[in-house]
């Protein structure tokens, strides 16, 4: 058998689940069910190249005699990101801060007003998925009145064969059987491949289609939607090749200043019918535990069966049980023919759910079996469960270590797939077990075992590429590249890559990993802009969530709790410093101020201080801003305070300068005092103070001692001189050869350190506590 060669495609988009969205809901009392009438709903999808960016705004109605109070909860997608959310009683809009604490969960119970927590329904928690969106504001709605939300959230759309898929539910029947007032969905589709073809099923909406965009427009009125809003494209299959797109920004946020440049690249093997793939030696493990009984198994087995009637010729398989014993259809992997396919059938639907959950055991029993299987096909497990492990083994560290063993007995390659479903099974333990075995791990619902079981198996049905790598040249031009590690190449299936630059070079990218045991290598000239690209403006976004799933992943893993906290803390500054919300780790929080902020920013300029400014076109009641500094988002320092203008409805302009910050990353954040004693606060804003190119002293301020250690290249000898507030020269050195300054007793203060060398100077400022 001969291997033909992977064409690399041009399309946009990560190999992912589907989760679906809808429209949010406004809780007033849980227990008893009562929540605001949802009276209208706009969705506004813009999609580049299959990144959505989904713009909702939903208006409910307070349609009883009390003014009541709600918490907003919305089904995000999950493998989504909300980037933005805004909400509006009357005519002026409010917009939620990023918080690093985590989602309050909890719903009221009791009535408006009440402090009592209360229990979603059934059908309500079915209708917000796995991964909801919870908001709370302190504002009331009056009765009659009206409250606005606008939710903006980045969804990448599933692709698979030149198909796209994007779906919205429309059916509000799991909350509300009323009629909706008015509801509207626009989606605007630009391609960088040939549109074959566009629809949306069950409305009869306008829809325009040109060769590399199109757009779906539908209005309803006075209606009780029945049916969700599904559309799906076709993409040419003829224009494959490498398809890269880079932005370069103007301005890049404070706190994270390094590299300008992002891009994403984009790898799809040929899909057409003659691409060639990999035979496999194919084994099914097929959690049986008690806790599976009921839909969930039910669902499992026609996954089962499936698997079972669309492997391909020239495949082995073989299926594995368990619960706390384990159980296999054959001793060994058999060929895939008519006899033992019926017989595989046969064995699923005799399986029954029970007892204890026996992890280890079931994966090593599996590996056992690829002794002596042929080399030139692919090792494949694909294994999920619904629990931890109670029977067996069921240390996390055990599991691993015993599964490492049995692989490396076995000198081949074994590529592990797991899957876990619904909330209680151990994160950590599935992704080690996918990482260090050439595989993938995804999470799910309970509700979707059959579609996201078959839907993993397509994906992986197909194998073109494994032990995937990339390498660029020259090197280090494309830094910070995510997904780490890169997963196998599957037929119809796609990659994403991204990452950042500093320089617009030209950059040649070379993939190489092994088909049919042999290794294959593509080489592809890569173009990187200088330019921003404004219709390209989602690209950050997506680096910044690609290395959020990664350190995600790196939580699951973490066993000690002080390194889960500092992986928390890394990625509360990305979603901060990226706006891009992870709901497992941050929130969207009130940020209520009494007076509009129409701008905040800080800046570090040529000294290395960060200048602070803020506008404001209305104060009300306002005595003064206090400006609070902070290194790690939880203690927060007051390094100054200006006087507020009272009350005004004009711009008013502020402006502050922090002469002392400390080295890294400073966050700032404006408190808010009126003149009654109310506290508010603004949003947060990022600046960062890196090394002078030639020198930097530390720490900064001093503090206890008179020790000022140096940073320079020691190239040769220089003169150091320190001078105090007023010019005064309190120390001087020749001939300086070393890494620190042994300062005589000074007094507290603002000090500047010169540099001479070659007669050419630096100046770098400290400060003495």
């Amino acid at each position: 058998m001969t291997y033909k060669s992977t064409i690399l495609a041009c399309v946009f988009c990560f190999l992912i689940s589907l989760n679906l969205s809808g429209h949010g809901i406004v809780i007033v009392d849980a227990n008893s069910e009562q929540y605001l009438d949802l009276e209208k709903s706009y969705v506004d999808v813009s999609v580049n190249n299959q990144v959505a960016v989904v713009t909702t705004i939903q208006t409910f109605k307070n349609n009883t005699a009390d003014s009541i109070s709600g918490k907003f909860a919305f089904p995000l997608p999950l493998n989504s990101n909300a980037t933005k959310l805004r909400w509006r009683i009357g005519r002026r809009w409010s917009e939620a801060s990023i918080s690093g604490n985590n989602q309050d969960t909890s719903v009221p119970g009791g009535g408006s007003g009440s402090n009592q927590s209360g229990t979603l329904s059934d059908n309500v928690l079915e209708y917000l998925g796995e991964s909801p969106l919870f908001f709370a504001t302190n504002d009331k709605i009056g009765p009659g009145r009206t409250v606005s939300y606008e939710l903006t959230y980045v969804q990448l759309l599933p692709y698979s064969f030149g198909e796209v898929k994007f779906e919205y539910p429309n059916d509000y029947r799991l909350v509300s059987e009323n009629v909706i007032q008015d509801f509207k969905l626009s989606f605007n589709l630009q391609s960088s491949r040939s549109i074959t073809s566009i629809n949306i099923e069950d409305y009869n909406a306008e829809v325009i289609m040109f060769d590399k965009s199109a757009t779906i427009e539908y209005t309803g009125i006075e209606e009780a939607p029945e049916s969700d809003y599904k559309i799906s494209y076709s993409l040419n299959s003829d224009q494959l090749g490498t398809y890269t797109m880079s932005t370069f920004l103007d301005s890049v946020p404070d706190c994270d200043v390094n590299l300008r440049g992002f891009t994403s690249m984009i790898i799809e093997p040929e899909s057409n019918v003659d691409t060639e793939v990999i035979e496999k030696n194919f084994t099914l493990i097929i959690d049986r535990s008690g806790s599976m009984k009921g839909s969930k198994f039910e669902q499992a087995q026609q996954a089962a069966s499936f698997i079972v009637n669309n492997l391909n010729e020239g495949d082995n398989f073989n299926i594995i049980s368990f619960n706390d014993r384990v159980t296999s259809f054959r001793s060994t992997h058999v060929p895939l023919n008519a006899d033992n396919q019926l017989a595989a059938l046969e064995f699923i639907n005799n399986m029954t759910a029970l007892n204890a959950t026996n992890i280890g055991d079931a994966i090593g029993d599996a590996i056992d079996q690829f002794e002596g299987t042929q080399e030139d096909k692919a090792n494949i497990i694909v294994f999920f469960t619904d629990g931890v492990a109670t029977a067996g083994l069921v240390q996390r560290s055990q599991i691993l270590e015993s599964i490492r063993n049995k692989v490396e007995s076995k000198e081949t390659n074994i590529f592990l797939f797991t899957l876990g479903v619904g909330t209680d099974v151990d994160k950590g333990l599935l992704t080690l077990l996918a990482r260090e075995h050439n595989g993938l791990v995804e999470f799910v619902d309970n509700e979707d075992i059959l579609e996201d079981v078959t839907n993993l198996f397509l994906r992986i049905n197909n194998p073109v590429m494994i032990n995937t790598q990339v390498t660029f040249e020259p090197q280090n031009i494309i830094q910070e590249i995510f997904p780490r590690p890169l997963p196998n190449l599957y037929k119809g299936e796609q990659l994403i890559l991204s990452g950042r630059y500093g320089e617009s070079n030209p950059v040649t990218m070379t993939l190489t990993g092994n088909a049919f045991n042999l290794p294959v290598s593509y080489s592809v000239n890569l173009a990187l802009t200088d330019e921003e690209r404004t219709n390209q403006s989602f690209l950050p976004k997506v680096w910044a969530k690609q290395k959020i799933d990664n350190l995600s992943e790196e939580y699951d893993i973490a066993e000690i709790q002080e390194t889960k906290n500092s992986i928390q803390k890394d990625i509360d500054e990305l979603s901060i410093c990226y706006g891009v919300i992870s709901v497992d780790f941050n929130s969207f929080v009130e940020g209520v101020l009494e007076f509009n902020l129409l701008e905040f920013n800080a800046n570090t300029n040529d000294d290395n201080y960060i200048d602070l400014d803020w506008v404001t076109s209305m104060e009300s009641n306002n005595y003064m801003f206090v400006i609070q500094r902070s290194t790690d988002l939880e203690d927060w320092t007051d390094i100054g305070e200006l006087r507020g203008s009272g009350n005004s409805s004009e711009d008013v302009y502020y402006n502050f300068t922090d002469e002392n910050p400390e080295f890294g990353k400073n966050y700032y954040r404006l408190k808010q005092l009126d003149y009654d004693g109310t506290i508010n606060y603004s949003d947060v804003r990022v600046a960062f103070i890196t090394f002078d190119d030639k020198f930097a002293v530390y720490p900064n301020p001093i503090e206890g001692n008179n020790t000022l250690f140096v940073k320079w290249d020691q190239s040769e000898p220089i003169t150091v001189e320190v001078y105090n507030a007023v010019g005064q020269q309190v120390y001087k050195q020749k001939n300086f050869n070393d890494k620190k300054i042994n300062l005589p007793e000074l007094t507290s203060g603002h000090y500047i350190c010169q540099f001479t060398r070659n007669n050419s100077s630096s100046i770098v400022r400290f400060n003495i506590r």
